[in-house]
């Protein structure tokens, strides 16, 4: 069966692939896949709905239905997975909500009215109460399955680009990035909290 899967080693051939929160992932295929089939299995891999996105070569969206062993892209061209964008909806407003979630339980949201060229760092600045202080380095939005965290790579992602044609996005903000009363340990990305013990 044609696929990304084990295969002998002299039919394995590369691509490395950009997932929308910034994760790269060097990914083996075989066989005539087109990019549609290769975006359709990659985004199995990282828990994706391959009907929201598409695959992009820098700013150049790729034929979907091209052959991928014939596009004479070379095994260190990354692939950016980006979701799909409706011109139309470039210009438009967003009607935001954020909501807070504690241990998967979401217990409150905020919203407003948002540009459609206003970044994920200007929907924490917006909506993530005063009372709430975060640092910016680790606080995180999550969007359907993506994650986005720290204020360096929220900046870089407008709500046009990220939205596509859907007016009312909602996002949910985890509660454990949120400071006080926790104090933060950081070790490889992996945030633990430690609070007030018990005696």
């Amino acid at each position: 069966k044609l696929g990304l899967s084990q295969v002998v080693m002299s039919n394995k051939k590369i691509l490395i692939v950009r997932h929308p929160s910034g994760i790269k992932k060097t990914i083996e295929y075989v066989g005539s896949l087109t990019f549609e089939d290769f975006l359709q299995t990659v985004s199995k891999q990282f828990g994706l709905d391959s009907d929201k996105f598409e695959l992009k070569v820098g700013p150049e969206r790729l034929n979907m239905g091209e052959i991928v062993e014939s596009s004479g892209l070379s095994d260190t061209t990354v692939l950016e997975i980006t979701p799909k964008i409706d011109a139309d909806a470039v210009g438009q407003e967003f009607f935001v909500k954020l909501y807070f979630a504690d241990e998967g339980d979401q217990f409150d949201c905020t919203s407003s009215v948002m540009k459609a060229t206003d970044s994920l760092w200007d929907v924490v600045k917006n909506l993530v109460p005063s009372h709430m202080s975060y640092v910016d380095e680790y606080i995180s939005l999550q969007y359907l399955e993506i994650k986005f965290r720290g204020k360096q790579r929220m900046s870089q992602i407008k709500l046009e680009e990220l939205c596509g044609t859907e007016g009312r996005p909602k996002f949910t903000c985890d509660r454990g990035y949120l400071l006080p009363p926790y104090t933060r340990h950081v070790e490889n990305h992996d945030v633990k909290l430690s609070g007030p013990q018990k005696t």
